[in-house]
């Protein structure tokens, strides 16, 4: 990862603490879960709830509709469990679902709202939440696909392979949403991305 990417990603709120072990120790948990244990679901669970919520929320602008969109995508995970590739990745196949649902959820409704307070870490310094709020912002202005590539991008380790295949376009096609988007979060986050020199 670039330092450049890194720093876009603080300004989201990206937290390593959220990244899986490996995609090998997912699978293994989603064949534990496919056999019956509960306990392997939850730390499924455990491990990408926070993430499907950033990817629902970049969509929705809500929390509440977040909040139901998360619910929606474990329960639709857990029901659909049993027809996973095993060689599919798993953050892929739950991405997949969540942006499905959080497209759902936007389509049965006509009115976006902007709700930053679950999103907003109010212990952070100011200057943090002040660089959140704006990243918020910037993505929330990118079209809608660059938007959705991005919010994967941010959030999820996925290659732009599976981006692309949960965007319903080529490798190449998500390339370039990717690309553009990066473009126009540079220029509206210029002064959270400047990188301290190096000696």
């Amino acid at each position: 990862m670039t330092p450049r990417v890194a720093a876009l990603r603080v300004c989201w709120g990206y937290s390593y603490d959220d990244m899986p072990a490996s995609a090998d120790d997912d699978r293994t948990l989603a064949r534990q879960a496919q056999t019956g244990s509960r306990a392997a679901f939850d730390e499924l669970v455990r491990r990408y709830q926070k993430k499907v919520y950033r990817v629902a929320f970049g969509i929705l602008r809500s929390t509440h509709d977040a909040d139901d969109a998360v619910q929606d995508v474990f329960i639709r995970a857990f029901r659909y469990l049993p027809s996973l590739d095993p060689a599919r990745s798993v953050e892929g196949w739950l991405m997949g679902i969540a942006m499905n649902q959080a497209r759902t959820i936007r389509g049965r409704r006509r009115v976006l709202t902007e709700d930053t307070a679950r999103i907003a870490v109010p212990e952070k310094p100011a200057r943090d939440a002040e660089m959140h709020t704006a990243a918020l912002q910037a993505v929330s202005t990118l079209p809608e696909k660059q938007r959705e590539a991005m919010l994967l991008y941010l959030n999820t380790e996925l290659t732009t392979q599976e981006i692309g295949e949960i965007l319903g376009c080529s490798r190449g096609a998500a390339g370039v949403h990717l690309h553009r988007a990066r473009a126009t979060l540079r220029k509206a986050l210029g002064p959270w991305l400047v990188l301290p020199s190096t000696p």
